[in-house]
């Protein structure tokens, strides 16, 4: 996903050559190019540039559209938009349930410098189970947030947008998804088409994994889906809120 560190094998010598006058094979394993075609020093050191760059966006950008933490807490990794929508088209949400034009929804982001970090495998077990946890315990906080402030009485729904999914792992989300109350909208498979706005909404959600997780994983920048995901506001109160475990 990032550029790749020094990609020198451990007992290579720069500048030796084999007996027949060529490189040795040591040496040119050193010298191939990274990922982005950077190696060395230099790579790493625009790596980490890119990074800043990237998270220093992420920061401006939260603060012009009002994006506001719930909380310090790192266990707790939700934002929400300081400035409520309202749904422009019916939405089919649990069964039975719709959303109509003109009810208002809370919009939800994740704060990507408290979310569990994964390493070079990708998300394996434990940090499924560390994000598991922090995400039921942000969604409980979240529903206390709405059901005390006033600006919140009257959403009908909470709503997100996620960019990074693999294509081919949509359903298998799905199925996740509901497991926490929410209900998984495919939007688009952008592919290559730079042209659609879709693509750049799913290239950035890569970016922030890139810039967030700079151990993680260097591959999938092709071949994700950009979906939504609702909730409703009778689900996320009876699944989070205060009263739950007095029921």
């Amino acid at each position: 996903m990032g550029p790749s560190e020094d990609g020198r094998v451990n007992g290579s010598t720069p500048g030796t050559k084999s007996s027949s006058g060529t490189r040795s094979s040591t040496e040119s394993r050193s010298l191939r190019p990274g990922p982005t075609g950077t190696s060395g020093p230099a790579g790493a050191l625009l790596g980490r540039a890119a990074r800043c760059g990237v998270i220093a966006l992420d920061r401006l950008l939260a603060r012009l559209y009002g994006i506001e933490s719930l909380s310090d807490d790192r266990r707790h990794f939700l934002r929400v938009s300081s400035r409520p929508t309202t749904v422009r088209e019916t939405v089919q949400l649990e069964e039975g349930l719709r959303l109509l034009p003109g009810d208002l929804v809370v919009q939800i982001h994740f704060a990507n410098a408290y979310l569990p970090k994964f390493g070079p495998p990708g998300p394996d077990l434990a940090w499924a189970r560390r994000f598991e946890s922090g995400l039921r315990d942000s969604l409980s906080l979240l529903a206390s947030v709405l059901a005390e402030q006033p600006r919140w009485r009257r959403f009908a729904a909470i709503h997100g947008t996620l960019g990074f999914l693999p294509a081919g792992d949509v359903m298998l989300r799905r199925r996740l998804a509901d497991r926490f109350g929410f209900v998984l909208v495919l939007r688009s498979i952008p592919g290559g088409r730079w042209w659609h706005s879709s693509f750049w909404a799913a290239f950035y959600s890569r970016l922030l994994v890139w810039a967030y997780n700079p151990g993680g994983r260097k591959d999938h920048w092709q071949g994700t889906a950009l979906v939504d995901i609702w909730m409703s506001r009778e689900k996320l109160l009876s699944l989070y809120g205060p009263g739950r475990s007095a029921e």
